[in-house]
């Protein structure tokens, strides 16, 4: 039973890596041909991809080397921790660099996102544990 949850969850996480890696393929095509365009309308963009990809990676690393103890643990204190990061941290960083405030909340939104996926994941593998009983 354990395995076959954790195959499930590698698949979606695959998956999610995948599509991520082919938004940060176009966005590098896009930066290549146009950089000034690329920089006003895909950035930011680009720059939550790769945020995304670094998450998704890990939680995969996760499941190929850990149980299904260990990837409900890794998904539990990832959702833990960034809610208090979006509930009780700063919105706002108070750096004299604009670059460094605008990337402190895109980081928020894919902590965001993030927790919205983790704590889907969690509901999904307590459906498929609640089945297999």
């Amino acid at each position: 039973m354990e395995k076959v949850i954790l195959e499930e969850m590698k698949q979606r996480v695959v998956r999610r890596i995948s599509a991520i890696e082919g938004d940060i393929n176009e966005y590098k095509e896009k930066f290549n041909d146009d950089y000034e365009k690329f920089l006003v309308w895909y950035a930011e963009d680009l720059y939550k991809c790769k945020l995304m990809h670094r998450h998704y990676s890990s939680l995969l690393t996760t499941i190929e080397i850990g149980g299904l103890s260990s990837l409900k643990e890794a998904l539990r204190h990832t959702v833990e921790h960034f809610s208090d990061d979006i509930l009780y941290g700063s919105l706002r960083k108070s750096s004299t660099n604009n670059f460094a405030n605008l990337t402190h909340v895109l980081e928020l939104e894919v902590k965001q996102k993030i927790v919205r996926s983790f704590a889907s994941f969690l509901r999904e593998i307590a459906v498929l544990e609640n089945k297999k009983q």
